[in-house]
């Protein structure tokens, strides 16, 4: 069994079993116990444990070898033996360190009980200093007290207030029962009672009198005497006092300026001049101001934390009373709220018909002008105080006032606003009807004048200094741009061009020319007027505003305004450059009369390869015909008429060289929309019933469905795929409309509808991947689009001449419908080569084309050359003197109704045909037309 390792219990010289060696053998580590061994010593304690511990695993160590060694030879007679050798030293050298242990033990409880003692007797050292200190305090008071009596008297006698408001703020700071006599406490509460007296009697004195020191002086004095809120609130009336006088100066001037003109003048003090409302309110507002400025740090100073809230509530209400008179003033002066009731009636009647309703009451905005920049005048001067109230509340540590004035200044900006709008609107009416062209000015008055209006309207609402006013009234401009300015724009374009096509060339204006640079000049004005606002928004609100977006997104509107206006720019260019297309057409029908010999000599030919005469006769022709459109467009329309004019010439030039089209015409297609209880829709005979019952019309005459045939035979068919097909889409109703070819129509007939429905309202569909038009409207006539010299062919069942179209379309040619199959050819430019040797003399002649309507000057061939082709059929000489060189293109226009019944009659038409014995639908009719040519020109 263990040992116990206290002394008392086991002897040093008894032995007993133990976990400890008994004997230390040779290289065991050293268990010794210092000669200077001190118990309170930390390191000493930590040594020796170390020690003990290294000790015990050695231990450890031998005891698991001797049992493994003595279980393997099974017996443990020599774990006995080996165990009563081990070491017995260790515990009879730690009971010193336990001995050590206890001394110190009982010594740390005799200092503990020490200090205890200690700590009792000091508490009761304070709480007997705390008492003398009372007592002494005590003493003291009643000392202060004994004066008081007789000081107050003093100190009232010599009129020397503030130290008799001392004395009563010592007296009221005490609790007079348990330190004086009933009678002296009584004289106390008289000399308070009568000192309060005097206080307010002085003070009353003062502002009568208006002795500002004595009113401080006085209303101090309240704040001893334990009245500091009523001392406060008396000094908060005279500051309202010294407001009021000054706003009543300023009210009398303002009325005496308000009556007549005579009697203003003899009504006012010499030297007096008469003031606005504006400056009214603008010198209550420093005059409180001013007030706030110099009595905020004085008021803090003298009451304290809160007073400087009740001076700024006090002089705010004050200040919202007389600027209510002036605001009344102003508002009857000049009748706003009549004019506001006039306004609002008068902006429920569209503008064009405002001068023939009776009911309406036309202001002239001349008039309102003075009235508006007055009432920015008010808004400007509140707005600004409003900004030095809310920075003097933060000063004052507590929230900026609802005040009256505010509520006032809205109902106010609310009227400038209707007003204002007012104005805008019929000062742009009035420029537009004024508008004129003055000498060779590229634009019209209207648009300086317009935008001088809008500029100074935007202007003004800037200076009211008003986020809010400011984004209404830019709203307004958006409006005013968009819906009349924009709209008189297009108007009068249309009809300036309508006037110029059909005046003679002679009498011919360029009114739709002045128009166009009307357009381009307000798009810049636009963006200017933009970066003006942006720029006096940014220095006026900052970024200190709690809601500064608000500018911002109203200032992106004006930039879509702009681009709106551009994009009206390019379309009424791109639609005035189409109605430029018969004209240009003529500059090439130039070609075949220019006076161009074909029979040249050697001296000729070199000099016209040099100066091709047919190519300097049309860029003087060309040149001619944009001389004028120079002169009357801006630098920046005349460059994209230019390029309009060069894309027309080159879509000439691309379908001249064009050698082989079949283009079809669509014609009397029923492409309507109806306007439905939700929406627009395709208007159709099984859909829309009731519609043609009202209208009394055939159900035959809405067939869109027909059209929808049509393009899904001719734009799925191989010919179309192999870029040889054209289609043109004529409405009933005369619009036309370009199809691209590379269009992939819808299935359905009701997505149908809806791609018709959008592009009736929008003139034109883009592809969903990229920026081709898919559909586009475009300007009548057909025949402007169609290449220059192409046959047109008219079919109808009804017409006399009955072909085969296997024998008559080659005809058009001169051709034979080949007999055998064909290879395919996509490209248009080139010939087809067939095996058949039919096919291939018509294909070498297609080859030598020319691409052009005209004959172009031919390249000159080398002397060898000359010299071999001189041999074949009549030489080169013979063809450079045939004056009309065959045109071998296969271009043909056919026209086919795209209606139930009923038969195409047009104008353009050069003959009629029908290729079928029986009547046939316009989709069947477009597929065999496209089969012939497919087998004509080896399409598969």
């Amino acid at each position: 069994m263990p040992v116990s390792m206290d002394p008392d219990v086991s002897s040093p010289g008894v032995s007993s079993p133990s976990i400890f060696p008994m004997k230390q053998e040779p290289g065991a580590a050293d268990f010794t116990l210092p000669n200077n061994f001190d118990i309170s010593d930390l390191s000493q304690i930590h040594a020796l444990l170390a020690q003990a511990t290294a000790r015990e695993k050695e231990i450890d160590l031998e005891l698991e070898s001797v049992l493994s060694k003595s279980l393997s030879k099974g017996g443990l007679k020599d774990v006995v033996e080996k165990v009563d050798t081990f070491d017995t030293t260790i515990p009879s050298k730690l009971h010193p360190i336990v001995r050590q242990a206890k001394d110190l033990s009982k010594t740390i409880q005799q200092t503990t009980l020490l200090a205890e003692t200690i700590s009792k007797k000091v508490r009761d050292l304070d709480t007997t200093r705390a008492r003398v200190k009372e007592t002494l305090n005590k003493v003291t008071d009643i000392i202060d007290l004994s004066q008081c009596i007789e000081g107050v008297q003093q100190a009232i006698q010599k009129e020397d207030y503030e130290t008799a408001a001392s004395h009563i703020q010592k007296y009221l700071r005490l609790d007079v029962s348990q330190v004086l006599e009933a009678s002296s406490a009584q004289l106390l509460r008289n000399a308070e009672g009568q000192l309060k007296t005097l206080v307010r009697t002085k003070l009353d004195t003062a502002l009568a009198q208006d002795k500002e020191d004595d009113i401080l002086r006085f209303c101090k004095l309240y704040i001893p005497l334990g009245q500091k809120e009523e001392g406060l609130t008396r000094y908060c009336h005279h500051l309202r006092k010294v407001c009021s006088m000054e706003a009543d100066v300023n009210h009398r001037r303002l009325l005496k300026s308000m009556g007549k003109s005579a009697s203003a003048a003899a009504s006012l003090a010499p030297g007096e001049a008469p003031i606005t409302s504006v400056a009214a309110l603008t010198q209550l507002f420093e005059n409180v101001a001013g007030l706030l400025e110099n009595q905020f740090p004085l008021v803090l100073t003298h009451f304290g934390e809160g007073a400087q809230e009740a001076v700024l509530k006090n002089l705010q209400a004050q200040c919202d009373a007389h600027s209510s008179k002036i605001l009344d003033l102003f508002l009857d002066e000049h009748a706003v709220a009549r004019r506001a009731q006039d306004v609002a009636i008068a902006n429920r009647v569209p503008p064009s018909e405002r001068e023939y309703d009776k009911h309406v009451i036309r202001i002239d905005p001349r008039e309102l002008a003075t009235v508006l920049d007055e009432m920015v005048g008010l808004s400007k001067a509140a707005e600004f105080y409003e900004r030095f109230v809310k920075r003097k509340a933060t000063v004052a540590g507590c929230a900026a006032p609802l005040t009256e004035l505010n509520r006032r200044m809205q109902e106010l900006l609310g009227q400038y606003v209707l007003l204002e709008e007012y104005f805008m609107v019929e000062s742009v009416d009035k420029a537009i009807k004024m508008d004129e062209t003055q000498g060779d000015s590229q634009t019209s008055s209207m648009v300086d004048y317009v935008f001088f209006v809008l500029q100074k309207s935007t202007s003004r609402a800037v200076d009211s200094a008003s986020m809010g006013a400011v984004c209404a009234v830019i709203n307004h401009t958006n409006t005013c741009l968009n819906r009349d300015y924009k709209e008189v724009l297009q108007r009068v374009f249309r009809e300036a061009v309508f006037r110029a096509q059909a005046a003679k060339a002679s009498e011919r204006k360029y009114d739709h020319l002045v128009t166009l640079n009307n357009m381009e000049i307000s798009a810049e004005y636009i963006v200017k007027l933009r970066k003006d606002l942006e720029a006096r928004c940014i220095r006026l609100f900052g970024n200190n505003e709690e809601n500064p977006s608000m500018v911002s997104t109203c200032l992106a509107d004006l930039n879509d305004t702009s681009t709106g206006f551009k994009n009206m720019l390019s379309e009424n260019m791109a639609q005035f450059s189409d109605s430029l297309v018969p004209r240009v057409r003529g500059l090439l029908d130039t070609f075949g009369a220019a006076q161009v010999t074909y029979d040249l000599t050697e001296t000729d030919y070199r000099h016209n390869e040099i100066n091709d005469p047919w190519a300097q006769h049309f860029i003087n022709d060309v040149s001619i015909f944009l001389r004028p459109f120079a002169t009357h467009l801006t630098a920046t329309n005349y460059d994209y008429l230019v390029v309009a004019e060069q894309h027309t010439l080159g879509k000439f030039f691309k379908d001249a060289d064009v050698k082989r089209r079949l283009i079809v015409v669509l014609e009397l297609a029923a492409l309507e929309t109806v306007k439905t209880k939700n929406d627009y829709q395709l208007f159709n005979c099984d859909d829309h019933t009731i519609y043609l019952k009202k209208g009394e019309r055939d159900p035959n005459e809405a067939r869109p469905d027909i059209t929808h045939q049509c393009l899904l035979t001719l734009l799925d068919s191989p010919l179309n795929k192999a870029g040889l097909l054209k289609v043109y889409i004529h409405t009933a109703r005369g619009v036309l409309i370009d199809v691209n070819p590379m269009t992939r129509i819808p299935r359905t007939f009701k997505r149908f509808s809806g791609l018709m429905v959008q592009l009736l309202h929008q003139l034109s569909i883009r592809a969903t991947n990229g920026p081709d038009k898919l559909f586009h409207v475009i300007k009548n006539p057909v025949t402007a689009h169609l290449p220059v010299g192409a046959r047109i062919i008219g079919t109808s069942s009804q017409a006399k001449s009955l072909v085969d179209l296997w024998d008559y379309v080659p005809a058009l040619f001169g051709k034979t419908m080949p007999s055998t199959s064909i290879p395919l050819s996509v490209d248009s430019s080139s010939s087809s080569s067939t095996p058949s040797s039919s096919s291939s003399s018509s294909s070498s002649s297609s080859s030598s084309s020319s691409s052009a309507p005209a004959p172009s000057e031919p390249e000159r061939p080398s002397k060898k050359k000359k010299r071999a082709v001189a041999t074949e059929g009549g030489g080169f000489v013979e063809k450079l003197k045939s004056d009309e060189p065959k045109d071998d293109r296969e271009v043909v226009v056919f026209v086919i109704g795209a209606m139930a019944t009923g038969k195409v009659e047009t104008d353009y038409v050069q003959e009629e045909i029908c290729f079928s014995s029986y009547p046939l639908s316009a989709s069947v009719a477009c597929g065999k037309l496209c089969c012939a040519f497919e087998r004509l020109w080896g399409v598969l």
